[in-house]
């Protein structure tokens, strides 16, 4: 995907809503990630367009893509999948859907999460994390890939086109979607905002992809003036990383505004809840900041030993003292 397609899908019936809502917009959550993963599996050989269309047969097929649901299939549900006319009726791919369910798991044993498992691997250039991906899960290669000579021209197999695309959408940083998953998010979102000054998805993520790389000031200089009736319903993502923002400028009410719209989204989130608490804790919201850290304890799965943890263990004892 580039440039053209921010231009092209707005107003698609299928390709809008989804550039609107999740194109670029990476998610935490194990469903989504897992939606994902089997989405670009399935769509090796064919169009974007095709599995948009076949996406809601493929949540009714997929039990909302559950991990744990979809992780118990046996030979039974793999009959039925192979019949059911709403999805693409291939072997290996439903072979390979079920398969990476379980390898979820493991990883949610291991890492606490597949989002866990993702953050302690990043950063990876685009061929190690292709690596670590084959290692890792099942992925459907050249041999039923009927379009595998539009990877070839591009120079990229099916299993890097499928780990890029799904690392665009699932890794927080911005800046992979810029440095390897798309080459040309920067150019899109900017020629987006050439056509459409207001249009928020473009003002957002360029806005993400800027506080990434460092520049503050002009992340700062395309959502200062948002306000929630402008912003609309974004994911928990984003809100986290516009909380980031403002608070790098010091702005901390929108901030935690922007903190606490992330938590009510999606409430384990261990993540926002530490940088609200470390908000809070700007503002001089003792009790508030305690409670936030505490949450944050509460949700985090990750390493016990992790410097987070330490650092919420104490200031919450900090905090009860003052």
């Amino acid at each position: 995907m580039s440039a053209a397609y921010c231009r092209a899908a707005p107003g698609h019936p299928f390709h809008g809503p989804y550039h609107e809502t999740e194109y670029g917009f990476p998610s935490t959550e194990e469903s989504v990630l897992f939606e994902r993963l089997a989405l670009e599996i399935n769509q090796a050989g064919l169009s974007w367009l095709t599995v948009l269309r076949k996406r809601d047969a493929f949540r009714a097929a997929f039990a909302d893509f559950s991990v744990d649901r979809v992780a118990a299939f046996g030979p039974d549900e793999v009959d039925r999948l192979l019949a059911d006319p709403g999805i693409i009726r291939n072997r290996l791919k439903v072979a390979a859907v079920i398969d990476n369910a379980r390898r979820i798991q493991e990883l949610r044993a291991s890492h606490g999460s597949f989002h866990a498992w993702l953050t302690a691997h990043h950063p990876l250039p685009l061929d190690e994390w292709v690596k670590l991906f084959r290692r890792t899960f099942r992925f459907t290669g050249g041999e039923i890939v009927g379009g595998v000579r539009r990877y070839q021209v591009q120079n990229l197999s099916p299993i890097r086109t499928q780990t890029a695309n799904f690392l665009s959408f699932a890794v927080r940083d911005q800046h992979l979607c810029r440095s390897f998953a798309n080459p040309l998010a920067e150019n899109a979102f900017q020629r987006a905002l050439e056509s459409q000054p207001d249009y928020p998805p473009a003002r957002v993520n360029l806005a993400i992809l800027w506080k990434n790389e460092g520049k503050v000031e002009e992340a700062y200089s395309l959502i200062k003036d948002f306000r929630e009736t402008k912003i609309g319903t974004f994911s928990a993502e984003i809100y986290y990383n516009m909380g980031a923002i403002f608070a790098s400028k010091g702005i901390l009410d929108w901030a935690i505004f922007h903190y606490v719209q992330a938590v009510n989204r999606l409430p384990d989130y261990p993540e926002a809840h530490f940088n609200l608490a470390l908000v809070y804790r700007r503002a001089g919201k003792k009790v508030e900041a305690r409670e936030a850290f505490q949450r944050f304890l509460d949700y985090w799965r990750g390493p016990s030993n992790s410097p987070f943890v330490a650092e919420a263990k104490s200031s919450i004892q900090e905090l009860a003292i003052q």
